[in-house]
């Protein structure tokens, strides 16, 4: 992809060893998933106290199942803003690459901080839950359905992702 965008040439190689078509989704994507880190990595270094740029970093990885680089990021996003929002994310990583005990720390930390806010929007309520729920925390996460989501919709998907955190884990993260 970088030849491409510097000459003018596509970069055949990787593409004449495809055998599928998604193989060669694959290798489109990992060709702009690294278009984009080298973006990326521009930002970090002219912002390097943004979090953000260290998260969709991560994201990035994420995308490409490369959960090890994924999880290195998203602690750098949070040693940049503690956010609980990064702290789930960081459990979900843990959890997608066996590491369970370590996960539920996490989610436990992630929960204790929605908690501590002051007030929390429709999205941290949703987010709380799911952590309050992978963290085994099922009867609290239950309570926090009825107490904080309004929308009979939604608190009605919630309970039901209850029922199996783990597939809606799954469903989340490739």
């Amino acid at each position: 992809m970088q030849r491409f965008l510097h000459e003018g040439m596509p970069d055949t190689t990787a593409w004449a060893q495809a055998e599928t078509f998604s193989d060669s989704v694959r290798i489109l994507f990992r060709d702009v998933v690294n278009s984009c880190q080298t973006l990326l990595d521009s930002a970090v270094m002219y912002s390097p106290q943004s979090h953000l740029y260290y998260a969709r970093k991560a994201t990035l990885y994420l995308y490409c199942l490369d959960y090890g680089n994924a999880l290195v990021w998203m602690k750098k996003a949070l040693e940049k803003k503690d956010l609980p929002s990064l702290r789930l994310s960081i459990g979900m990583l843990l959890q997608k690459t066996g590491d369970e005990p370590q996960a539920r720390t996490w989610y436990r930390q992630a929960a204790d901080r929605y908690r501590a806010l002051d007030t929390l929007s429709q999205a941290d309520g949703m987010n709380y839950v799911l952590a309050l729920a992978l963290a085994g925390e099922k009867e609290h996460a239950y309570k926090a359905i009825d107490s904080l989501i309004k929308d009979t919709l939604v608190r009605g998907q919630l309970r039901r992702t209850l029922d199996d955190p783990q597939e809606a884990l799954d469903a989340f993260l490739p």
